[in-house]
């Protein structure tokens, strides 16, 4: 069974020029995660997710911008909170 491919040029063209027909969920959580994407989030949200009993592999080599999607899929009140 073949997968699907994803477009990628595609779909950064989609993000870089959304129009009223993108999902605002969507463009909320790039721009969070995007903002939280740095050392100083990544630390900030470590300690939030921890905190909250959130796991992560200590022995993975991540990037904050890896960081900051784990917790957001973990709970996106912690990404959001974090950057207030």
């Amino acid at each position: 069974m073949l997968l699907p491919t994803l477009d990628v040029d595609q779909l950064v063209e989609i993000l870089k020029t959304p129009d009223e027909e993108a999902p605002q969920a969507l463009l909320n959580a790039i721009g969070y995660i995007d903002e939280m994407a740095t050392p100083q989030g990544m630390d900030a949200l470590l300690r939030a997710a921890i905190y909250d009993g959130m796991r992560f592999d200590a022995d993975a080599d991540q990037t904050p911008a890896d960081i900051a999607v784990q917790v957001w899929l973990h709970d996106h009140k912690i990404v959001e909170e974090q950057q207030t």
